[in-house]
């Protein structure tokens, strides 16, 4: 039943956020949502990270995200990305992306730089489509496969790389050494069990 609410919800964003084109004609948004990670953790409202779309030969955005609850206790984006029909001969509208545009969709967090997370190939107009995004400035402490998530298979590798207090670090458990005080021991286990989410 949420996901008819959050259906109908966006098909009423898309709604109401179609802006009429210069030369073409206006037609529904493509509109993404999913969750946010940025190494390995997972934003909120509250963080000061945004979503944004671009075009290449497009100086402004084709579309920019927002927050909202997921009902389950956690944040998800919604981006509209807005798209205007094809109209042979006329020029495309400032800010407005067309049906078979590779769209980049890019995460921003604080004063850093956009980072590009992936591209989205814009179809069928009036599209709501969930994409999950990850962005992996660092590897994650206890992510021994480097997958952007700590799940268990990452926490039978920590097993195996557990030395105690004068053990050392094995090789190739560097990920495990949390602390990075030359040992993979307890003390490294609560940075490990904050990012335990599993696959996203």
């Amino acid at each position: 039943m949420v996901r008819n609410v959050t259906y109908i919800s966006c098909v009423a964003v898309m709604a109401a956020t179609c802006a009429a084109a210069f030369g073409g004609i206006p037609v529904p948004d493509a509109v993404l949502y999913g969750s946010v990670r940025i190494d390995c953790r997972p934003v909120s409202s509250s963080a000061d990270v945004t979503v944004v779309a671009r075009v290449d030969g497009v100086a402004d955005p084709v579309g920019n995200g927002y927050f909202v609850a997921d009902g389950q206790g956690g944040f998800s984006y919604v981006l509209n990305i807005q798209l205007e029909s094809t109209v042979d001969g006329l020029p495309r509208s400032p800010g407005t992306a067309r049906a078979q545009d590779t769209v980049h969709i890019y995460v921003k967090q604080g004063a850093d730089p956009e980072r590009l997370v992936t591209n989205y190939l814009v179809g069928k107009m009036g599209v709501v489509q969930q994409l999950n995004l990850e962005v992996h400035a660092n590897q994650c402490p206890g992510d021994s496969n480097d997958d952007g998530d700590v799940d268990l298979s990452d926490v039978a590798f920590f097993q195996t790389c557990f030395t105690g207090t004068v053990g050392g670090v094995p090789a190739g458990c560097d990920v495990c050494n949390a602390n990075s005080d030359g040992n993979v021991n307890l003390d490294d286990w609560p940075s490990v069990q904050a990012l335990l989410f599993g696959p996203q």
